[in-house]
């Protein structure tokens, strides 16, 4: 019985990569007759995903009737961030809990949330501002990393995150703080820039064979 690391199953019937992520399969099938998948630890991980998803929501409904009966004037206070990012913090472990360990992934998912807190962040505190190419920048860099990993790279959103990227801190630098004088910006800007540029010089031809086939659906 051959075995999928990455989704932690355990496949038979000579298959050679795993039938729900198609990565490569290790091991022996040899004396194997089973063609279904068997995942022994699903249950557990079901049970554990299903007890999160209570605390979250018991969390979240308390944080709101909390609010409501201490200051109802000020639900839009700094209790709502804190909601914010509490369904950031959801978002993101449901997909890190759906990515089956995959380490590069979880990095930049947490890269994701790191940035989208910062940024709601900065609505109640400006002075936030600065700080979210922090987790902006290695994103880029581990998302150039990703568009170069293989085969079975999503291509088209590696280079629009990318693009994104590029965009978004030329927003906030000009049209919003004014200042293109802002070095972490500039940085960033740069960064986002070539990465892109990258990515068109080693995948190009990938990504526009996928956007050919994205279009003519």
């Amino acid at each position: 019985m051959k075995e999928c690391k990455k989704c932690e199953i355990s496949v038979g019937n000579g298959a050679k990569k795993c039938p729900l992520c198609g990565s490569p399969l290790t091991g022996s099938d040899e004396g194997e007759t089973r063609f279904f998948p068997i995942a022994p630890k699903e249950r557990n991980r079901y049970i554990f995903f299903k007890a999160e998803l209570l605390l979250f929501w018991g969390v979240f409904l308390a944080i709101i009737l909390i609010t409501l009966v201490v200051d109802p004037r000020n639900f839009f206070g700094k209790n709502f961030l804190i909601l914010i990012w509490l369904i950031i913090g959801e978002v993101t472990f449901i997909s890190v809990f759906r990515s089956h360990g995959y380490i590069p992934g979880i990095i930049f998912r947490c890269a994701i949330a790191g940035m989208l807190a910062l940024g709601f962040s900065s609505l109640w505190y400006p002075e936030v501002i600065p700080i979210i190419p922090s987790p902006l920048i290695p994103l880029l860099i581990l998302n150039f990393i990703a568009a170069l990993g293989g085969r079975d790279t999503n291509v088209v959103m590696c280079f629009t995150a990318n693009l994104g990227a590029i965009v978004f801190s030329f927003v906030v630098v000009v049209l919003i703080l004014k200042d293109i004088h802002i070095i972490i910006w500039q940085v960033c800007f740069m960064i986002g820039f070539f990465t892109l540029i990258g990515i068109l010089i080693f995948r190009g031809r990938t990504l526009f064979q996928e956007l050919k086939k994205r279009l003519h659906r």
